[in-house]
């Protein structure tokens, strides 16, 4: 089985979110304090997400607001890819999740972002139907509300 810690975020009130992976169907948040000086970091919670089908994976995580943790990554839905990104709240709780594929046959989140007003920023791949490649970004309202996308084809 693969282990591998993926991407590392330092939050507000000292704290860090770790995103990883554990095989191919099961992706992990890991919320932590910082090591200080001498001593570890302490382990705060740990979510793990399955789809109901398929796998995901993730790619990147945000630090948001009061504890907040934003991950984004991809999840399988049919044949394809979709990009997805989830929300959790500084208590671990997931807020919500949103699954994005648009009418492309592959859309991986592979960075997110958050700007001064709490919009979250998701920017990834897509690959059109015809075989193109291209750069995705898409905007959601703090609440999980898509706001729009676009694709550059480079």
């Amino acid at each position: 089985m693969q282990r591998r810690a993926l991407t590392l975020a330092a939050g507000h009130v000292r704290r860090s979110r770790l995103v990883g992976f554990v095989g191919a169907v099961c992706a992990v948040l890991l919320l932590t304090t910082p090591a200080l000086a001498a001593s570890s970091g302490q382990r705060l919670w740990v979510r793990t997400y399955r789809p109901a089908s398929g796998g995901a994976t993730f790619s990147d995580v945000a630090a948001g607001a009061r504890g907040a943790a934003y991950v984004a990554g991809s999840k399988r839905i049919d044949q394809s890819l979709a990009l997805i990104l989830l929300k959790y709240d500084g208590g671990g709780r997931r807020t919500w999740a949103h699954a994005f594929r648009g009418d492309y046959r592959l859309t991986t989140g592979t960075a997110v972002g958050l700007d001064a007003r709490g919009n979250v920023y998701v920017g990834g791949d897509v690959r059109w139907r015809n075989g193109e490649s291209g750069i995705l970004l898409v905007k959601y309202a703090s609440d999980g509300t898509r706001r729009w996308s676009r694709t550059w084809n480079p």
